[in-house]
């Protein structure tokens, strides 16, 4: 089996100092099985804004794995004309390269972008390929948000195409999978339809990086010459400082703790605000990217993990709660919902509300004076962790699913349930390992 996978943010394996993201440990579990992989993706790196490749290029990671960059320039600013452009130039290279690619047995595209799924189930269509949409983003509802209230009749109008094609895609989609039941179930909204057997849920597996020990000491060593040696109470934080965090709330709170040390690790468009506003606080440091090494013994030196999300945001079940669950830090977040659900339910974490910095102050204090509560919430986290959100576990289970839609395509195809065209497509069979 041949497998695309498509995404046009995710940093990849042989980005500098970058671990496998979600499409990175999918193509190991796919690999695992004896499939292959060719993952799609920029030359430009959305998070670092930084250039991997001057041209179209093919790098080649591991046997069975390939990384197809397709050069569509890049873009300084996350909600621009700029961005849109290279979305539109993304789509149209990537139709242009896929004609001369191997075809693949199946395509994972991800939301975002509506554009790219656009032209990974036009390509599908041609060649009689099944294509699954992976919500990864809430798009362009999660745009929506960001204009004032003032104007959002204007942003409503001017997300109308987006929406009337989100409705045109999940319709034509084979199926649709995403990173929790919330997301699913707004893809379905879109489809007009109910949940069906080529749909399913994956959430964000994780997988703590391998570390030499040398090199994770050096690690801890870097942090104890920037004051971090694990004495006190310690609250860590990694992330984009965009617009889906709100980091406000953590640094007030830093100013009614000066006993607590806040290191927040992260580089974005709102760093330089946060660094400002937290100027005179002794008790907050800004490392800016750290690497996964760095992060790993970060969160070993920590006593919490921050999720910090601006109110209303629309995620669900990010990676970053899971991360902190992996390390066995109590997670401390914002966001209701999904995740809010599931720390109360398993007891691994607290949920105070965005902009009531008393209720984070509270949350924090709790941990900081309940040594058992802490003690408790780490190790049901790191249980909750390994028995669901382990990434060996979950992209296992969603290759299967993949195997099982390619299998079902094949059998409509040999029933003559599938177009004529796309029949004689699929009746090739399986792509050899």
């Amino acid at each position: 089996m041949l497998v695309w996978l498509i995404h046009l943010a995710e940093m990849l394996v042989t980005d500098p100092a970058e671990r496998a993201w979600r499409y990175g440990m999918l193509s190991e579990a796919i690999a695992a099985r004896g499939h292959r992989v060719v993952q799609w993706a920029p030359t430009f790196a959305h998070y670092t804004r930084q250039y991997r490749a001057p041209a179209d290029a093919v790098l080649s990671p591991r046997p069975g794995y390939e990384l197809q960059l397709v050069h569509a320039g890049g873009y300084d600013n996350n909600v621009s004309l700029r961005r849109i452009l290279f979305q539109v130039r993304m789509a149209r290279r990537f139709s242009q390269i896929a004609q001369r690619r191997e075809r693949p047995d199946v395509i994972v595209v991800a939301v975002p972008t509506p554009t790219m799924c656009s032209a990974a189930l036009k390509f599908g269509r041609q060649h009689g390929i099944p294509v699954l949409i992976d919500v990864r983003d809430l798009w362009p509802d999660a745009i929506y948000d960001l204009f004032p209230k003032k104007i959002r009749f204007l942003g409503k109008a001017l997300l109308l195409p987006m929406r009337l094609r989100n409705r045109r895609i999940f319709r034509e989609a084979t199926g649709a999978t995403a990173i929790s039941g919330a997301y699913l179930q707004w893809a379905l909204d879109y489809a007009g339809r109910a949940q069906r057997w080529s749909d399913g849920v994956f959430p964000m597996g994780y997988k703590p990086p391998e570390i030499q020990e040398s090199i994770r000491e050096a690690a801890r060593a870097s942090w104890r010459r920037r004051g971090v040696t694990g004495e006190g109470f310690t609250c860590c934080f990694f992330g984009t400082m965009g617009r889906q965090y709100w980091l406000e709330d953590v640094i007030e709170a830093a100013r009614r703790l000066p006993e607590v040390r806040f290191v927040l690790c992260g580089d974005g468009d709102n760093r330089g605000k946060y660094v400002e506003q937290a100027r005179e606080l002794s008790n907050v440091m800004f490392p800016g990217w750290v690497s996964a090494e760095e992060v790993d013994s970060l969160i070993h030196l920590s006593d919490v993990g921050l999720a910090p999300y601006r109110g209303g945001a629309q995620m669900s079940l990010p990676n970053k709660p899971f991360e902190y669950m992996a390390g066995g830090l109590p997670v401390v977040s914002s966001l209701q919902g999904e995740l809010q659900e599931l720390l109360e339910k398993h007891r691994c974490g607290l949920t105070y509300r965005a902009g009531d910095v008393a209720s984070l102050q509270h949350s924090l204090e709790r941990l900081r004076n309940e040594a058992d509560l802490r003690e408790s919430m780490s190790r049901n986290g790191r249980d909750l962790y390994e028995r669901s959100f382990r990434s060996d576990r979950v992209y296992g289970a969603m290759t299967t699913h993949l195997e099982t839609v390619v299998e079902r395509h094949l059998e409509a195809a040999s029933s003559g349930k599938l177009p004529s065209r796309a029949r004689r497509e699929a009746e090739g069979g399986l792509t050899p390992p």
